[in-house]
């Protein structure tokens, strides 16, 4: 294993060096082989002297079984997680009769009344829209769940009109339960002269959603709202599954 180690430490700094160039070439969909080929060498370089051990042959085909397993895995989640990124941003130039879709994330679980932290800061962000293109209309789309005393439209509704948007500009769409719905029940309420549509989430449900829209005969802009760093890690650990599900099949 000694001997072993020297190339071992070369070809896992070889690795994460791919990966990196991956990571700063992570807008470019080229890029996606590049951390492919990056994490194949790492796995390569931890689990090769494993299986190169004196073991029993049927610890070392469980062994590999795993790893293999564990590999499929990471490299799917990579390959959704590099078109997550892809999409982290905020589109430019949006059409003056685009119409503002908040998207619902869950209340306030103290109160079951008002907007959780992910969904006011996904308001503030659909505020500040409105209040730069006066012209605009908002849906604000989200049911009501088994725990909240009102919609989630609801709770946006009073929200943003306790912030000084006209309630004639804000359209409640109370029936949704996922993003799905979200998006398809918001389209039945948009205006029929247009079809564009500003889609306000965080950044990890940017991909997913503007798919989504899309697929309903939207031109979907997005516009993030930058979700609390300390709950990122699991939104998007959640988000992967959605994104192979829905946009992968």
């Amino acid at each position: 294993m000694k001997k072993l180690f020297p190339a071992l430490l070369a070809l896992t700094a070889v690795a994460l060096i791919v990966i990196g160039i991956g990571v700063l070439t992570i807008g470019v969909k080229r890029g996606i082989p590049v951390v492919l080929a990056g994490i194949a060498l790492l796995l390569w370089a931890l689990f090769t002297p494993l299986l190169r051990r004196k073991l029993p042959r049927l610890f070392k085909v469980a062994a590999a079984t795993y790893i293999t397993l564990c590999a499929v895995v990471f490299v799917v989640a990579v390959i959704a997680s590099v078109q997550i990124l892809t999409a982290y941003s905020d589109d430019k130039d949006i059409p003056r009769d685009a119409v503002v879709i908040v998207l619902g994330c869950g209340l306030n679980p103290n109160d079951n009344t008002t907007p959780s932290l992910m969904l006011a800061r996904r308001l503030d962000a659909a505020i500040a829209y409105l209040n730069e293109t006066p012209d605009a209309i908002c849906i604000v789309s989200g049911g009501q769940g088994a725990n909240e005393l009102i919609s989630e439209a609801q709770s946006m509704f009073d929200y943003m009109t306790a912030r000084g948007i006209a309630s004639e500009r804000v359209i409640k769409e109370d029936k949704s339960t996922t993003t799905s719905e979200n998006l398809a029940f918001s389209r039945d309420l948009m205006p029929h002269v247009t079809d564009n549509a500003v889609i306000v989430t965080d950044g990890f449900h940017e991909y997913r959603a503007h798919h989504i829209a899309k697929s309903l005969g939207l031109t979907p802009y997005t516009i993030s709202s930058r979700a609390p760093f300390g709950l990122v890690a699991f939104f998007w650990l959640r988000e992967i599954p959605g994104v192979i599900l829905q946009t992968w099949f």
